[in-house]
């Protein structure tokens, strides 16, 4: 259910809310993985999920997508339950 609720969120397709995924993290960013890291989990994910969003994004061309993956992960991950 977590990592269900996380995907539809970083899709911005959360039935009943609208996300302007833009103003939350730029896709665009040179760093995707630091820039969820900082305004999603406030810098303190920890090096598993660092490193787990980094492996997932890797090679991954499409910006929005890479955006989709990172927000994903950052917001089904243990770090962000701490919070």
């Amino acid at each position: 259910q977590r990592m269900n609720l996380a995907a539809a969120i970083g899709r911005g397709k959360l039935p009943g809310v609208r996300i302007d995924l833009d103003r939350v993290v730029d896709a665009n960013a040179p760093n995707i993985v630091e820039a969820v890291n900082q305004r999603i989990l406030g810098g303190t994910a920890s090096a598993q999920t660092l490193k787990v969003m980094a492996d997932q994004t890797k090679g991954v061309k499409a910006p929005k997508l890479r955006r989709q993956i990172a927000l994903t992960l950052a917001l089904g991950s243990p770090d962000f339950q701490r919070q």
